[in-house]
């Protein structure tokens, strides 16, 4: 499957292009950036979780010690997301490509406040936005 040539195509939806095929080379990419997401995500939970314990378990001087690294993790993980974010925008506007979208559903969301702002994202999703305009960063 190495040495098959393929065609990347642009999916007809979101799951079509989340499944689609990539070149090794951009697969590659792909798994080290997630590797870096997933990592600094990690880090920055179990930082929360162990602050979190800490309060529970009444010993709120360790649970600020902890409450405080979390502050260059969240750091850590927004920069390396915002970075991703920054490249895919600047590989859209280069390549003239617009990524394919889905509003938030709000059945993926268990509380009533989480569902009306799933509602109300779909609804500006639809009313404001241009499909080049969801995908800018500024």
């Amino acid at each position: 499957m190495k040495d098959c040539v393929r065609t990347p195509t642009r999916g007809k939806s979101v799951k079509d292009d989340w499944r689609a095929w990539l070149p090794e080379a951009k697969a590659h990419l792909f798994r080290n950036q997630v590797h870096q997401l997933e990592s600094n995500y990690v880090m920055l939970s179990v930082s929360l979780d162990e602050a979190i314990e800490l309060e529970q378990m009444g010993q709120p001087g360790k649970s600020q010690q902890a409450v405080g690294i979390t502050s260059s993790l969240c750091k850590l993980l927004t920069q390396t997301l915002g970075g991703l974010l920054r490249a895919l925008s600047e590989h859209a506007k280069h390549y003239g490509t617009i990524p394919n979208a889905v509003p938030l559903d709000p059945a993926n969301f268990q509380g009533q406040r989480g569902q009306r702002s799933a509602r109300m994202s779909s609804l500006l999703n639809h009313v404001l936005l241009s499909q080049r305009l969801q995908f800018s960063i500024n």
